[in-house]
């Protein structure tokens, strides 16, 4: 099979980062298709769960949704050009991964003010994509050291 000369870490982190790629895009898809039911979906998993937080609000207006919509574009965008310069640069693998932290750690700031479940939800969402790229990305840093 063609590999396009990338080493097996890099071939690792280029489908990471294609399962990403589809994953934001259908991610930006449910928040343009279905805004109010996102926050609905989280508070019933939290529910389901039985966390002992407060449910997250419904929202007034569309402006967050907006933004994510926004946000999982840039990640689509992001991860496409990741994918392309996969065996020259790592500045767009690690803008993602700054990216996730960012919103990730904004999640744990919220969690902190009250303890809705679709904040936690977020946190370990974002956070985990954010370590299990990094883990990707080491590995491809660590190879390319060795060299």
């Amino acid at each position: 099979m063609f590999h396009s000369g990338l080493t097996k870490p890099e071939r690792e982190l280029r489908t990471l980062l294609r399962f990403w790629l589809v994953a934001f895009f259908l991610v930006g898809l449910v928040f343009a298709t279905f805004p109010d039911d996102v926050s609905a979906f989280l508070n019933t998993v939290g529910q389901y769960l039985r966390w002992p937080g407060p449910e997250l609000p419904p929202m007034q207006g569309h402006l967050w949704h907006v933004l994510a919509i926004s946000l999982m574009g840039i990640l689509v965008v992001i991860c496409s050009r990741a994918i392309k310069e996969l065996g020259h640069s790592l500045l767009l693998v690690r803008l993602l991964m700054m990216a996730k932290s960012i919103s990730g750690v904004g999640y744990i700031i919220a969690l902190g003010g009250t303890t809705c479940f679709a904040y936690l939800a977020g946190a370990v969402i974002d956070l985990g994509i954010a370590g299990l790229t990094y883990f990707y990305y080491r590995q491809v840093v660590a190879l390319k050291g060795s060299q």
